[in-house]
C-alpha cells in the first residue's frame, strides 16, 4: 500500500507539470493558427497579461502570508493553551466558510473601499480557517509521549514546538496550506469586481467584449496557476516533512 502511494505521488509530481506545460502550449498553438484580432489585442496583449497575472500573484502571496501570520499562531494557541475557545472559534470560522466568497469581498470593499488592499483582506479571511483548522489538528496529532520525552531532555516549552511539534505536525499544516493556495488563486478573480486587478480583469474583459479567447486565456491561466502553485507546495512539504 505504501509502495503504491508513494508511485502516485511520483507520478503526480512528474503529470502536474506535464499538464500546464501542455495547456500552455496548446493556448499559443491556438493563436499561431488564428491571431488574435484588433479586438482582442487591446486584452491580450503581452504588457496586459504581463500586468494581470503579477497582480493576481500579488494578492494570492499577501493573503497567504496574512493568514500564515494569523492562523499558525492562533491554530497553536488554541492546540496547546486556549482549548476553552477552540469550539467557539471553530464554529465561527466554519459558519465563514458558508457565506460565498464575493461577500467577503463586499464587506472588504464596504470598509476599505476600491483596490487591492480590500482583495487581500478578503481572501485571507476565506483562507484562514484551512491553515487554523489543520495546524490544531496537526499539533493534536503529535504523541504526547513524544513530548514528555523532548521536555525529559530538557527542553523547553518553546523549544519542544519549535524541534519536536511543529516539525511533527507539518504535513497536516502543509495540507491546509495548500488548501488555501488553491482556494486564493481561484477567488483572487473576483478581486476585479472592486478595482483590485489580477487575472479576473482579463476574464471579465473577455465576458463584456463577447471575446471567447480572451475568456479562455484568462481562465487558463489561473487553473496553470493553481496547479503550479500546488505543486511547487508538494515538493516543499516533501522536503521539509519529517516523515515523508
Amino acid at each position: 500500500m505504501i509502495e503504491r502511494l508513494e508511485r502516485y505521488g511520483r507520478v503526480r509530481t512528474l503529470l502536474v507539470p506535464v499538464l500546464v506545460a501542455g495547456a500552455l502550449v496548446t493556448l499559443f498553438l491556438l493563436f499561431q493558427v488564428r491571431p488574435p484580432d484588433t479586438r482582442e489585442q487591446t486584452v491580450l496583449n503581452s504588457e496586459r497579461l504581463g500586468q494581470a497575472f503579477q497582480t493576481h500573484l500579488a494578492i494570492v502571496t499577501q493573503a497567504l502570508l496574512a493568514a500564515l501570520a494569523l492562523g499558525v499562531p492562533l491554530g497553536i494557541l488554541l492546540a496547546r493553551r486556549l482549548r476553552w475557545l477552540r469550539t467557539g472559534v471553530f464554529t465561527v470560522a466554519n459558519l465563514s466558510q458558508a457565506v460565498p466568497s464575493v461577500s467577503f469581498l463586499a464587506g472588504a470593499f464596504f470598509v476599505l473601499g476600491i483596490g487591492q488592499t480590500p482583495a487581500v483582506v478578503a481572501r485571507s479571511a476565506l483562507s484562514l480557517l484551512p491553515i487554523l483548522r489543520n495546524t490544531v489538528v496537526g499539533l493534536q496529532g503529535v504523541d504526547p509521549a513524544v513530548i514528555e520525552a523532548a521536555r525529559g531532555m530538557g527542553m523547553s516549552r518553546a523549544q519542544s514546538l519549535l524541534r519536536v511539534e511543529l516539525p511533527l505536525a507539518s504535513p497536516a499544516i502543509f495540507a491546509g496550506v495548500r488548501t488555501a493556495v488553491v482556494l486564493n488563486i481561484s477567488s483572487a478573480t473576483l478581486a476585479t469586481f472592486i478595482g483590485g486587478g489580477g487575472l479576473g480583469d482579463i476574464i471579465q474583459s473577455g465576458i463584456d467584449g463577447n471575446l471567447g479567447r480572451a475568456t479562455l486565456v484568462g481562465a487558463a491561466l489561473v487553473a496553470c496557476l493553481a496547479l503550479t502553485a500546488d505543486w511547487l507546495a508538494g515538493l516543499l512539504e516533501r522536503r521539509l516533512s519529517p516523515n515523508l
